[in-house]
């Protein structure tokens, strides 16, 4: 399962965003021995960070070193993923999120990636592997759900009209389900691999991250609003509005951490904001 953390660009306080993803067949691994770093066909033990203005992919090298694995891949590389032994990278490439290209692109070794999706709406937000296949969900033009059928095809499995985009996608264990959020605003649903279903709308605006935490599945948003579920069908609103965009959660040892667009990583329970 793919984790991430990332700050992302804000043209006001000139940030760049970074996602950074753990591969060791679901667990977050970095390794600092050079010995054990994977090829592009075995990713499982590298850590890989995405950029923004320029797009660009780096692989963690150990301490304070990383090595720049590809040539500028469009504006952003929004998400990065593992599926069949392979890097797979999400992109936009304009700093509009309304009027660019989604893409996706495949690392082939060295500095060498396969163009494999093109003109997939204005752009990937989001890609998750779900039973045994890759999803890419795309905004710009409603929410759109597709499944990779090898080659440069793709299939369009969903598109929710009542959507702006999918930003996030969760395989969640407890329940077996795809979870989905909206780009615009603090909607989610659950797709099983046939249907799909709208289950929530509580206002707010972009939900940026799923985390199954303590028996329940987390969804953080836009001005640090927390919503949980124990079922993945019905919602509550834990935390409101907060001085900061809640882009990321991670359970890390027994805690949920949340960090935010300001600059601030929290350590909670689940019930608050935390210390």
């Amino acid at each position: 399962m793919k984790k991430k953390v990332f700050y992302k660009k804000n043209k006001a306080i000139a940030l760049t965003f970074l996602f950074l993803i753990a591969l060791f067949n679901g667990a977050n691994i970095i390794s600092e021995d050079k010995n054990m770093l994977a090829s592009a066909e075995n990713p499982g033990v590298n850590l890989y960070a995405g950029t923004s203005d320029p797009g660009r992919v780096y692989r963690y090298e150990g301490g304070t070193s990383w090595s720049l694995i590809s040539p500028d891949l469009d504006y952003a590389v929004l998400d990065l993923i593992e599926y069949q032994g392979k890097l797979y990278a999400a992109t936009m490439n304009t700093s509009d999120p309304k009027s660019g290209t989604g893409r996706v692109y495949r690392y082939e070794g060295g500095t060498s990636w396969t163009l494999v999706g093109d003109n997939m709406d204005a752009q990937v937000s989001s890609l998750a592997v779900y039973k045994n296949h890759l999803y890419a969900g795309t905004s710009g033009n409603a929410g759109k759900l597709y499944m990779y059928k090898g080659g440069v095809n793709w299939n369009l499995n969903v598109t929710i009209q009542s959507w702006s985009g999918v930003r996030s996608l969760y395989v969640w264990d407890q329940d077996g389900y795809l979870h989905l959020g909206d780009i615009a605003y603090d909607k989610l649903g659950r797709f099983d691999g046939t249907n799909f279903y709208d289950d929530a709308f509580l206002g707010g605006s972009c939900v940026y991250d799923f985390e199954s935490y303590n028996n329940s599945l987390f969804a953080s948003a836009w001005a640090g609003r927390l919503h949980n579920s124990t079922d993945g069908i019905n919602w509550n609103t834990v935390l409101g509005y907060y001085d900061g965009n809640m882009w990321e959660l991670e359970a890390f040892q027994d805690m949920l951490y949340m960090s935010y667009n300001n600059g601030t990583l929290w350590a909670s329970d689940g019930t608050n904001r935390g210390t």
